[in-house]
């Protein structure tokens, strides 16, 4: 059976943006604890980037054997090089690795027995000692298994309606308007309804500035498989077999309104600058602000 969730459209930004709020305690009729991720496009579905199926995906175009065929044994090696040549550069400049341990470093030194411990399913992947590295690997834009959340959510608001902006820009992709932005919400107090299958990882906030100002978290999609073959790829939550109606949420709104949405954000103190503190956040604010004045973009929304 497919994963069954909760799903509302909202027309207004005023509705969506109160729907969303904190304050509201009427998403379930019990006590919850949720996490938010904004997306650009509702029809995504939750697959971190390292499994995203398609060109673009580094894994997908190098963990190939011979016929250049898949296969779990060359997808979770290359996972772990990934992994270590990040770990390598941090090494040659002095940086220090989150985590870093004994079994930490036999783990993407492959000094175990690989084929049985993570080919043959004998240990879930990845190994838990391996989380606040790829925890801050991913929020440097480097492609893990992990999805990045966050306990505020406009916070997800924000991330949702500036990537839909700016694929508008960057595309000129006036399709976006016939499509709806995405906020997904997980319940992670039911975690335990995935079983083996997912993990919520919480990371300290000194691993990094950009996480501890996003409020953010990640989920990770445990593998374990009791024979040898096949992959990963186009796994995400919301496809996970199951009947969690509960536990997953999404809530959509046209893409048109991503500038309101936007404005609404910077107007609480949500805007890249305090989400990304530093001169990288304030250079992101600068090109969302000329971004939200690009007239195609405003012209556009009068015509809708």
């Amino acid at each position: 059976m497919k994963l069954e969730y909760h799903t509302e459209h909202f027309d207004s930004v005023e509705g969506f943006i109160e729907r969303l709020s904190p304050l509201n305690k009427i998403i379930t009729n019990r006590r919850s604890n949720f996490i938010y991720r904004g997306q650009a496009d509702s029809e995504w579905s939750l697959v971190p980037s390292l499994l995203r199926d398609g060109e673009n995906n580094p894994l997908r175009r190098i963990a190939v054997n011979e016929d250049g065929k898949f296969n779990r044994g060359f997808q979770i090696l290359y996972e772990i090089l990934f992994i270590k040549n990040f770990v390598d550069a941090c090494d040659e400049i002095g940086l220090v690795i989150p985590g870093d341990s004994y079994e930490f470093r036999n783990i993407i030194e492959c000094k175990f027995n690989y084929k049985d411990n993570y080919e043959m399913g004998r240990l879930i992947w990845p190994d838990d000692k391996l989380f606040k590295i790829m925890a801050l690997a991913q929020n440097q834009g480097i492609p893990t298994r992990l999805l990045d959340w966050t306990r505020n959510p406009y916070v997800s608001v924000y991330f949702a309606a500036s990537s839909a902006i700016d694929i508008f820009i960057k595309k000129n992709d006036f399709d976006i308007y016939n499509k709806n932005i995405a906020i997904w919400a997980l319940d992670t107090e039911l975690k335990n309804l995935y079983k083996d299958s997912l993990e919520i990882i919480n990371v300290p906030g000194a691993t990094s500035v950009n996480l501890a100002a996003q409020k953010g978290c990640f989920t990770c999609m445990l593998s374990k498989e009791e024979k040898e073959g096949g992959d990963d790829f186009d796994i995400g939550i919301d496809g996970i077999e199951g009947h969690h109606i509960n536990s997953l949420w999404k809530f959509t709104i046209s893409a048109s309104k991503s500038i309101r949405l936007l404005k609404f954000c910077e107007d609480i103190g949500i805007m890249a600058s305090t989400l990304f503190p530093g001169f990288d956040g304030v250079a992101r604010y600068w090109h969302n602000k000329i971004n939200m004045s690009d007239r195609r973009f405003r012209d556009r929304i009068f015509i809708l």
